[in-house]
This record gives structure tokens, C-alpha cells and sequence, in this order.
């Protein structure tokens, strides 16, 4: 396995426990959640982000390319989606973002 590879497959893993402790962990702020058991509005949504987050860290830890290439364009597309629904305008803190997200 080459040092890309390696790499891939750790952050895909780490992205994919962090993901998972974030979802179900009652992490008090950080996640709004202080008790078990843990409120979760879209648990099928994220069995399935979970699984496959694990397919992507497979498929990078054993050179899968079907696997690699619709890793690299789902994340891809996820950190898009993200950037511009969530964190352009926390950053710009537009006016219609206030009461938008209770957390800013």
C-alpha cells in the first residue's frame, strides 16, 4: 500500500469515528446532546453515511478504484455542500442566518 493510500484510509477512518461519536455520544455543546439516549432526527440517514464511510476507508485500504473514485467525488461533494450551505455563511455572518442555526 503506498503512503497516499495509508493516508487516505486513516483520515477516512478517523472522519468515519469521528463522525459516528459525534452522531451518537451525548458530547454536551458540542453536539447539543447531554444525556443518553442520544436525540438523533435522521438515525436511517446516518446508518447509511456510516457504512459507507466505512466502505471508503475499505476500499482505500485495499486499493479498491470503484470504491476510491466514488469516495473522492461523495467527500468531495459532501465538503462542497458543506462550505457553502454552513461555513461561507457562518463566516460572513449574514442576517438571515440568525435564528437559521441555534448554535452560532
Amino acid at each position: 500500500m503506498t503512503s497516499l493510500d495509508k493516508l487516505a484510509t486513516v483520515c477516512t477512518g478517523t472522519f468515519f469515528l469521528y463522525y459516528e461519536v459525534y452522531r451518537w455520544v451525548p458530547l454536551g455543546k458540542w453536539n447539543w446532546q447531554f444525556t443518553f439516549p442520544v436525540i438523533n432526527e435522521q438515525f436511517y440517514p446516518d446508518l447509511i453515511i456510516g457504512l459507507l464511510l466505512l466502505w471508503f476507508a475499505w476500499s482505500f485500504a485495499t486499493r479498491r478504484r470503484v470504491g476510491m473514485w466514488a469516495a473522492s467525488i461523495l467527500l468531495t461533494l459532501w465538503v462542497v455542500i458543506h462550505l457553502f450551505d454552513w461555513w461561507i455563511p457562518y463566516a460572513r455572518s449574514l442576517p438571515q442566518n440568525i435564528g437559521r442555526y441555534h448554535f452560532y
